[in-house]
Parts: C-alpha cells; structure tokens; sequence
C-alpha cells in the first residue's frame, strides 16, 4: 500500500494562475495608494496554492502577504482572503 508523503501534498501550481487572476481582478475595483488591501475571492483554495500566491506578491515586491481561507479561520468554507502590506 501506498502511503501519502508530504510530497505528494504539493500543489502542481494549476490553480495558482486562477486564484491570482481572481485576486488580480479584486485588486483592480481597489482604490490605490493605501498601505494595506484585504482582498476575498469567492472560491476556496488549499494551502499549498495559497503558499505559492503568499511567494509569488511577496516577490513582486510586497513586504507582507497573507493568504488564508474561510475554512481556516472557522468560518463558512468557500472564501479565500490575500491581506497585502506595502511597507
């Protein structure tokens, strides 16, 4: 019997494309020049997609970037929120 490793937990990145398409598009109703955006998608993603959308804004240049779903927060599952930080 095959055992699942943590390897095989890895996100294969096919849904990072469409949670940051999503988040791309509730950051484009933002005003801009705040320090801070909490954006919220309707759509629940799992950690490892929500780790790589954290890396991919913290490379863009973000000082800080939290992805959590509604789920991990104890709320109604279906929800996946992006708290950016400018500086």
């Amino acid at each position: 019997m095959k055992v699942t490793g943590p390897i095989d937990m890895r996100s294969d990145g096919s849904k990072l494309d469409e949670a940051l398409a999503k988040f791309e598009k509730e950051f484009s109703k933002e005003d801009k020049g705040f320090r801070f955006y909490h954006l919220v998608i309707d759509d629940e993603y799992d950690r490892a997609t929500c780790d790589l959308v954290e890396k991919t804004y913290l490379d863009a240049g973000w000082k800080s970037a939290t992805c959590k779903t509604s789920s991990e927060n104890g709320e109604r599952s279906g929800l996946t929120g992006l708290r950016l930080y400018a500086y």
